[in-house]
């Protein structure tokens, strides 16, 4: 099936465990205008959904929060507005959670912190604010952090700074106060770390520069 993948489980059961729906780049005729439907919560074998659109619109469904087997989600370039569910915590398989360029609202799910497995999580040009959660810095083996382009406030959390395979970490373009934190000097494998168009303040700790 287009887009659709299956894979043998349960005593040669064929389960469908991958749905790739991306249309961003798609000829006319695969072009589609739909909304993110909760009953993709009956394919309880994915691990993995994506949904790449400009699109698809509604929200971010809390019946996906069955999808126990989830790895990786992607739901980009969509028109999604409302709430990131905290119902997702329960993804505890997940590795990468991404919901890039779209309208969503509200904070970061505190919840989340349950991800212990998450390195790559991206939910950058959308409108959310409130703090950064401190409760993300037990995802030690995150390698990118990018929520660029909303309207998070508060402080850079230093507790982020045990998070040392962190690779690309995005937060620019937000309101986010405070001093830059020396801690952060810890990140040895940094490679892009882009703080800017924020409100910080103070001097440039010496130990980001080794």
């Amino acid at each position: 099936w287009l887009y659709v993948t299956c894979s043998e489980v349960d005593a040669g059961s064929d389960r469908v465990t991958k749905l790739d729906l991306d249309f961003f780049e798609e000829r006319d005729e695969y072009a589609v205008t739909a909304v993110l439907v909760p009953d993709f919560s009956k394919l309880r074998y994915v691990n993995e959904l994506r949904v790449i659109s400009q699109n698809v619109t509604g929200t971010l469904p809390k019946q996906y929060s069955v999808l126990s087997r989830l790895q990786l989600f992607r739901a980009l370039y969509l028109e999604l507005t409302g709430t990131i569910p905290a119902d997702y915590s329960v993804w505890t398989l997940i590795q990468s959670f991404q919901t890039r360029v779209n309208k969503l609202t509200g904070v970061l799910p505190r919840e989340f912190s349950a991800w212990k497995l998450v390195t790559n999580f991206d939910s950058s040009r959308n409108a959310l604010s409130g703090p950064l959660p401190v409760e993300y810095s037990v995802w030690v083996d995150m390698i990118l952090f990018s929520v660029y382009q909303n309207q998070f406030t508060g402080t850079l959390p230093e507790e982020y700074s045990v998070c040392e395979n962190l690779e690309d970490f995005y937060v620019d373009d937000n309101k986010i106060s405070g001093t830059l934190p020396a801690q952060y000097s810890t990140m040895k494998n940094i490679l892009i770390l882009d703080l800017s168009d924020n409100t910080f303040s103070g001097i440039i700790p010496a130990e980001l520069s080794v």
